[in-house]
């Protein structure tokens, strides 16, 4: 005797190796002499053992299918209810712009507000700052320290491009090749176009830990930028004196704090920035090429990913690069802030102003991190 589930998922008990077959099944068997004669034989006793295993096999499998097929409605109606007024129009590929309260067309109506409120020329589209798939029709603005590596993979993979080790070199392969290209789909429904942003002052801290802070490798941001600092904030010794004294293997022996870091940063003009701190603004042009999707990637943005994964055909992406010393989180990003003082964590909202309005961030739980404030409170 064997049991299986029953659409109920109660059991239910098959005789393997007993009584007659049913009678739709006994008909199909060929006769014997001695089934003719109603004189069973052990040969007939097995066969209909057999045949009744068969049956329990069967069932059991139906059964399963069944199941897999409830479940995988039941998901899809789940899924379906969780996106909270998200509907496509999928003629056109573009979002059901009638469907209120669409966080999509709610960050798309205020980048497009902050645009018309923009005076003077807009920064240029630069070619070496997308990755294009024209197989997917996709276009991504990277961002560096927002997750940029862990996409390129995605974009490396989509491409088939196999054993990559060093995904930064993937970005000059997958970039378009003609910025006509870009200009061409900036508001193409054909393309799908995105970028991922996170808090400006989170990614900024996250950058000066990952690329100034962590000594034990080296960056070429290190390599460019230290001596620049330290020339502005310590400015005793030469050149020579300075490139010999704080680095050894071309690792940083004397680390710029995140303060002289700061300082720097506000007497150089915008458009020197790396891309590691590069204004989204002058990155990725977001008011000249029409973005469908602007991913928000501060912790809770689950619900933002399933959009842009339903809307493609990519996997979501592994994490491939971990943070130097733990995640950038509030509290540390607050406790470099704390090197600050008010004035120069406002003088650094104003510099990334139009990323914070743009994007829907806020600066006003970052003021009281400052260290006169601390002092203060």
């Amino acid at each position: 005797m064997t049991t299986i589930w029953d659409t109920h998922h109660s059991t239910v008990n098959v005789e393997l190796a007993r009584g007659p077959l049913p009678a739709v099944l006994d008909d199909t068997l060929p006769k014997t002499n001695e089934q003719r004669s109603n004189k069973p034989t052990a040969l007939n006793r097995l066969q209909v053992a057999r045949t009744h295993q068969i049956v329990g096999v069967l069932k059991r499998v139906l059964m399963l299918i069944l199941l897999l097929f409830l479940f995988h409605t039941t998901h899809l109606v789940m899924n379906h209810q969780g996106k909270k007024g998200q509907t496509l129009n999928r003629t056109s590929g573009t979002v059901n712009k009638n469907v209120p309260n669409n966080p999509q067309k709610l960050c798309r109506d205020r980048v497009d507000k902050v645009c018309a409120q923009m005076r003077g020329p807009r920064p240029d589209i630069v070619r070496r700052h997308f990755l294009m798939d024209r197989a997917h029709k996709l276009l991504y603005c990277w961002i560096h320290k927002v997750a940029s590596t862990s996409w390129t993979a995605v974009f490396s993979s989509l491409a088939n491009h196999t054993h990559v080790r060093q995904y930064y070199r993937e970005i000059a392969v997958l970039a378009p090749k003609h910025i006509t290209e870009i200009t061409n789909t900036s508001s193409s429904v054909h393309y799908f176009k995105f970028l991922l942003v996170r808090h400006p002052f989170v990614r900024l801290v996250s950058a000066y830990r990952d690329r100034l802070e962590d000594n034990s490798r080296f960056t070429s941001q290190a390599w460019v930028y230290a001596p620049q600092i330290l020339s502005f904030t310590r400015p005793r010794q030469d050149h020579w004196q300075r490139m010999a004294t704080i680095f050894r293997d071309h690792r940083l022996i004397v680390v710029p704090t995140f303060e002289e870091f700061i300082r720097w940063l506000l007497q150089t003009p915008p458009g020197r920035y790396d891309a590691h701190w590069n204004r989204y603004y002058d990155q990725c042009a977001p008011c000249s090429i029409h973005y469908d999707a602007i991913l928000h990637l501060d912790g809770n943005e689950t619900e933002e990913l399933d959009y842009l994964l339903s809307r493609t055909e990519m996997k979501e992406p592994r994490v491939l690069q971990e943070s130097f010393g733990g995640p950038t989180t509030f509290q540390v990003t607050c406790d470099y802030l704390g090197q600050l003082s008010r004035q120069q964590i406002h003088s650094l909202y104003n510099t990334y102003k139009v990323d914070f309005l743009m994007f829907g961030y806020s600066s006003d739980e970052y003021m009281s991190c400052g260290k006169d404030a601390r002092l203060l409170s």
